[in-house]
């Protein structure tokens, strides 16, 4: 019988208390750990696509105990949850919380899929927030982070101000797809006869023409 940790980070999770060494003290604070694997991944991100929990599989067998300090930090997606937990079961391993529920009977089983739930709805409504907040930000022509798009400068509140140059270049973008009817090589190409560039001083392409004026109809 061995006794193995799983521990688990978000790519953009930055806060202490879900680190590897928090987690994984609290699992040794209370069980001697055989082996000891990490992913760095979303919580929804599928078992099989998880290089630590794969490799974690390969190595477990019947009597052996899977320790993780929370249900979340194993998966935020309830289906996904509940196929390991019943795979698990089949070759006789136990998966057990810190901090969490760790019975089989029926009650157990109701409260840890209830909680996988909750877990699932947070991730949503997360998601949610994040796609509103970036709505309010754009509406308000504030920057929604990365590279500053083409036609615009940031100010030092972070607000985009037009950028007088590249805005002309951006009626001619506009001027060669309404009137002239050109493809966006085309266009690329017209761009470069008259000595256009972008704002790395190279020469446009279809597809930055394309995500130019796709940015800009969309912010009208």
């Amino acid at each position: 019988m061995k006794t193995f940790a799983y521990l688990r980070i978000s790519t953009n999770e930055h806060n202490q208390s879900n680190s590897f060494d928090i987690q994984l003290s609290h699992i040794q604070g209370k069980y001697k750990v055989d082996e000891v694997y990490k992913d760095t991944t979303s919580g929804s991100t599928p078992f099989f696509k998880r290089a630590a929990w794969s490799e974690l599989m390969s190595r477990v067998s019947k009597d052996d105990v899977i320790i993780a300090h929370r249900m979340d930090r194993v998966s935020r997606q309830t289906m996904h949850y509940l196929v390991m937990e019943s795979e698990l079961k089949k070759i006789g391993v136990k998966l057990l919380f810190i901090d969490g529920v760790n019975g089989e009977d029926a009650t157990s089983t109701l409260i840890k899929t209830i909680l996988s739930a909750v877990s699932s709805y947070e991730r949503e409504m997360i998601k949610v927030r994040i796609v509103q907040a970036k709505a309010k930000m754009k509406a308000e022509n504030k920057h929604l982070g990365g590279s500053v798009p083409y036609g615009y400068d940031k100010d030092s509140d972070g607000y985009l101000i037009p950028n007088s140059k590249e805005q002309s270049v951006i009626e001619v973008m506009k001027d060669g797809r309404d009137n002239m009817n050109l493809s966006y090589g085309k266009l690329a190409g017209y761009l470069d006869d008259l000595g256009h560039k972008t704002r790395k001083g190279t020469s446009f392409t279809s597809m930055t023409v394309s995500r130019i004026l796709k940015y800009n109809e969309e912010s009208v």
